[in-house]
């Protein structure tokens, strides 16, 4: 997986763009996967409907080792990414919670 980068860069892992976010973004946020730990955090995880294997690799909004979001795992944050890549996904390219429907930052 991609080492996170800063939430200003908007996209992560060359996969994931960010399409959405709170006004009140912080300059101290950084996007990465999810991983394991951010897993272990969203006790509801099973309620997006997606296989937990899937999720580890999807990006999450951190502040140091705080998880903020994991908008595919848990919606309702403020935060959206939309998958970039031309490949098509293991699980289709139509959307779904691993591939939303394309939303405006503005």
């Amino acid at each position: 997986m991609a080492p996170p980068v800063p939430l200003f860069a908007g996209e992560w892992d060359g996969r994931w763009r960010l399409v959405a976010r709170p006004e009140a973004a912080g300059a101290d946020l950084t996007i990465g996967a999810l991983g394991a730990e951010g897993l272990a955090r969203l006790p509801d995880w099973r309620a997006a409907g997606v296989a937990g294997e899937a999720l580890l690799t999807t990006p999450a909004v951190w502040r140091g080792a705080a998880l903020v979001a994991a908008p595919l795992a848990r919606a309702g944050s403020g935060y959206a990414f939309r998958r970039t890549s031309p490949l098509t996904p293991p699980w289709g390219a139509g959307d779904n919670a691993l591939n939303p429907p394309v939303q405006s930052l503005c």
